[in-house]
């Protein structure tokens, strides 16, 4: 029970990524929102498992919380600069018009 501070911050962060990934899926843009779901469970599934995990096991949960914001920054840096050059693409080519 030493993590509860490393269990509840990832139970926040996956609560707040199923929101953003949700908002996400409303704006079409169907694989980052994809990828942010699954990030989110697995937030969720961490810092829920963390309670249940022994003392001797509970940097699980410190090294899956740093893998997954990890992995999730690489997602919102590579998938997110694509959509934004779009977007950008778009109101020029409606602005010429």
């Amino acid at each position: 029970m030493n993590n509860i501070f490393y269990n509840s911050v990832s139970i926040i962060l996956g609560l707040i990524l199923l929101y953003f990934g949700i908002v996400n899926l409303m704006k079409k843009t169907y694989v980052f929102s994809i990828l942010t779901l699954i990030h989110s469970v697995l937030f969720i599934f961490f810092g829920i498992g963390g309670f249940f995990l022994p003392d001797e096991y509970s940097y699980i949960t410190i090294l899956s919380l740093l893998a997954l914001c990890i992995t999730m920054a690489i997602c919102i840096v590579t998938l997110n600069k694509k959509d934004d050059k779009k977007t950008k693409a778009n109101k020029k080519s409606i602005n010429k018009k």
